[in-house]
C-alpha cells in the first residue's frame, strides 16, 4: 500500500510524541491492571491462613448472625456472608470499612464451633489487592477533584493520546505491514529487534487495546457524558428515583439467609451466589449487595455480578444484570464494564487478559526506549530532557 511520504511522518511524529506523554503512567495503569485479574486471589495469598476461620454449613448462616448481631453491637447494622470456602463465613468492621484504600480497617471474623458456640477474632484487613487496583485506577497519582480521583482523570486524558497513537501507528506501519507483520529481525541490530517486537505486540493486541482506551475514556469522563445528556433530558431526571421509604427495619426482621437465595434462583438464570453484604440494617435505608456469579456469561467484572435489594422487603434497587426483557441501558453499561475488566470466558479470560496487560505495559517501555535510544544517536551528548526522560522511564518502570 502506497502513502505518501509527508503524510507517514506525520503520523509517525503524531505516534511518538502521544506515546511518549502518555506512555509512563500508561505503563502503570496497564501492569497493575493486569495483576487485578487476580486481585481477589492476591488478597487471599497475602492474608495469613490463620485471619480465616472455619467455613459452616449454609442452614447455620442464621444462627451464626444471630449470635453475632446479639454480642456485637457493630454486627447489628452491617455484615457480610462469605460461601467461599476460603474465606470467614460471617465478617464486618469493627473500624474503617468503606470502598477502596484504608490502612487503618480492623475487621472482626465469626464463625460456630462444632459445639455451636460463636468463635470471634479480630484482625487488620489486607489491602495488598485495594493497592493494586488503586495504582491500576489512578496510577498512583494522589488527589480528587470533586469527587472524582485526579489520577482518574490523568488516566482518561492520557488514554485519548494512546487512542491517537494506536491510530497513527496503525497509519504509519500500513506501507510495510504485509512484508514486517511477523519479522523479529535479530541480524539487523538490536534497535531493529526491540522495533519489530515493538510492532508486533501492538498490532496483534490492537483490538484489546482499542477497547480498553475506550473503555477507560468513558469511565474517567462519564459525568461529562451525562452533563451532556442534560441537553436532551432537561430539568427531568434520567432515572426513575424510587420515593425513600419512612419504615424503620431492625434486625429481628432479617429474613432467613435461604430466602435471599431462593430469590437469586428466582430471578437469574444459572448464577450462584458467592457473597452477601449487608449494610444499615436498623434504618430507613436497608441495603444488601448480593454477588453472584455465573462464568458463561459476560459478568460485569471478573469477580462477578450484583443485585442490591431491601433486604427485608426484596426490592430490587440496582442490578449488574438486567431482570426485566425491555431494559436496554443495563447490560449496554455492563459490556463496557466487562470487555475492561475481563468479566468473560471464565479463568481463560482473566488468563489472557492478564498476558495481554503485561503485553500492553511492554509497548509503552519498548515505545520509550526507541525514543531514547534515537535521541542517543542523533546526539551523542545527551541533553537534559534526554537524559531526564531515561531516568523516568527506568524510575518509574521499575518502581
Amino acid at each position: 500500500m502506497r502513502v505518501r511520504g509527508d503524510i507517514l511522518r506525520t503520523y509517525q511524529s503524531i505516534h511518538t510524541w502521544t506515546g511518549i506523554i502518555a506512555g509512563l503512567v500508561l505503563f502503570i495503569g496497564f501492569y497493575a491492571g493486569s495483576l487485578t485479574m487476580f486481585k481477589e486471589e492476591i488478597t487471599q495469598w497475602a492474608t495469613p491462613p490463620s485471619h480465616q476461620l472455619p467455613q459452616v454449613p449454609k442452614d447455620q448462616f442464621d444462627q451464626l448472625i444471630l449470635q453475632a448481631s446479639t454480642n456485637f453491637d457493630k454486627a447489628q447494622q452491617s455484615f457480610t456472608v462469605n460461601f467461599n470456602q476460603q474465606l470467614s463465613p460471617l465478617t464486618w468492621f469493627e473500624q474503617g470499612g468503606g470502598r477502596g484504600l484504608h490502612l487503618n480497617n480492623v475487621m472482626r471474623h465469626a464463625t460456630l464451633s462444632d459445639e455451636g458456640e460463636l468463635v470471634t477474632q479480630v484482625n487488620p484487613t489486607n489491602e495488598l489487592g485495594e493497592l493494586i487496583d488503586m495504582l491500576h485506577r489512578t496510577a498512583g497519582i494522589a488527589g480528587k477533584a470533586g469527587h472524582e480521583d485526579i489520577g482518574v482523570l490523568v488516566l482518561g486524558g492520557a488514554s485519548v493520546l494512546y487512542f491517537l497513537a494506536l491510530v497513527s501507528g496503525v497509519i504509519f506501519l500500513l506501507p510495510t505491514l504485509v512484508n514486517s507483520f511477523l519479522a523479529i529481525r535479530k541480524n539487523k541490530g538490536v534497535n531493529r529487534f526491540w522495533l519489530d517486537s515493538h510492532n508486533l505486540v501492538g498490532i496483534i493486541s490492537l483490538p484489546f487495546h482499542l477497547i480498553i482506551a475506550w473503555t477507560v475514556i468513558v469511565f474517567a469522563f462519564h459525568d461529562v457524558l451525562y452533563g451532556g445528556l442534560s441537553l436532551v433530558y432537561g430539568d427531568e431526571p434520567m432515572f426513575d428515583r424510587g420515593e425513600r421509604s419512612t419504615i424503620e427495619y431492625s434486625i429481628e426482621q432479617l429474613p432467613p439467609i435461604s430466602s435471599y437465595l431462593q430469590k437469586v434462583n428466582e430471578m437469574t438464570d444459572g448464577y450462584h451466589v458467592e457473597s452477601m453484604a449487608f449494610s444499615d440494617l436498623s434504618t430507613t435505608n436497608p441495603m444488601v449487595g448480593i454477588t453472584i456469579i455465573n462464568e458463561r456469561e459476560m459478568m460485569r467484572v471478573n469477580s462477578g455480578d450484583f443485585i442490591y435489594m431491601n433486604p427485608y422487603t426484596f426490592d430490587v434497587g440496582y442490578s449488574s444484570i438486567p431482570l426485566k426483557d425491555n431494559d436496554i441501558y443495563t447490560p449496554l453499561v455492563a459490556s463496557f464494564f466487562s470487555l475492561h475488566f475481563g468479566g468473560y470466558a471464565g479463568d481463560l479470560g482473566r488468563w489472557v487478559y492478564f498476558s495481554l496487560g503485561l503485553l500492553g505495559a511492554f509497548l509503552f517501555y519498548s515505545g520509550n526506549l526507541l525514543w531514547l535510544e534515537k535521541r542517543r544517536q542523533k546526539q551523542p551528548l545527551q541533553n537534559k530532557s534526554s537524559r531526564f526522560m531515561a531516568s523516568l522511564t527506568v524510575g518509574m518502570c521499575l518502581g
